[in-house]
């Protein structure tokens, strides 16, 4: 059986480091069967906690935050080629009728 911080430093060095199973166990002195017992050891011992997140559409989430907001109205405008006309029509459309003529 491994010592918690041996797991923990398998663990830093597979997830954060992004080191191969070989390299660790060539660092660790264990063999690459040994290192992948150690990693699974270090998820089921709750050392590691693996989390997948989806990211929400632009257009989910801004209903989502419009549906929260009482006095705002919220866009959320993504990078890419369009970025800057779609910041420039959605800007158009929500400001254009609230404003008053000078």
């Amino acid at each position: 059986m491994h010592d918690e911080a041996t797991l923990i430093a398998a663990a830093e060095l597979y997830y954060r480091d992004q080191l191969s199973q070989q390299e660790i166990a060539q660092r660790l002195g264990v063999s690459r069967s040994t290192v992948s017992r150690m990693l699974q050891l270090a998820r089921d011992g709750g050392i590691v906690h693996i989390e997948i997140r989806r990211p929400s559409s632009p257009h989910n989430l801004s209903e989502s935050l419009n549906r929260r907001a009482t006095t705002a109205t919220i866009v959320v405008a993504t990078h890419d080629e369009a970025w800057a006309a779609t910041v420039a029509t959605r800007t158009i459309r929500l400001v254009g009728g609230r404003l008053a003529p000078a």
